[in-house]
């Protein structure tokens, strides 16, 4: 059924990611590798990882898992930068700062370490609501978004 659904909202947008996620996990689950591999050969970063993981646990052989987006040397060598610009404003608690360098990183490197996290922390102490509920979906774990909303609430910002 939510293949199903997420073909049909594919038919409309080939490119929407969430659609694409979707698809990918409902195809693994139910243990259509061909469809499967298709979709997540489409996805980046985060959601790329993540659907190989759930075909993997459902036992349905994608062969090698397709490669995530690959960085050049220039944006490994930026999204380096960035990250440590990010923790040096952390430090200062330049929260505008952090959020700014760890968004960027996000935009082109989605599996950046720390980037997610960071970021999230930033949106939180600035009590940036719709910044932090955009990123909570990211955290691909229950448990971690739970733990997640628990630390924005330790900074005042209530999320849903």
């Amino acid at each position: 059924m939510a293949l199903a659904l997420a073909e049909k909202a594919l038919g409309k947008d080939a490119n929407d990611q969430n659609m694409l996620i979707i698809a990918a996990n409902a195809a693994c689950q139910v243990k259509n590798a061909d469809k499967a591999k298709s979709y997540i050969t489409r996805l980046r970063g985060h959601p790329h990882d993540t659907a190989v993981v759930v075909c993997a646990r459902n036992g349905v052989d994608i062969g090698r898992p397709p490669p995530a987006h690959e960085l050049t040397e220039e944006q490994k060598k930026d999204a380096t930068d960035r990250m440590q610009r990010a923790v040096e404003a952390k430090k200062r608690q330049a929260w505008k700062e952090v959020l700014a360098d760890a968004q960027a990183v996000l935009k082109v490197a989605p599996m950046w370490p720390n980037a997610l996290p960071t970021a999230f922390e930033a949106a939180c102490k600035l009590h940036d609501e719709r910044t932090a509920k955009a990123l909570l979906p990211r955290f691909v774990f229950p448990r971690v978004r739970d733990n997640k909303k628990k630390e924005c609430l330790r900074d005042g910002v209530a999320l849903p």
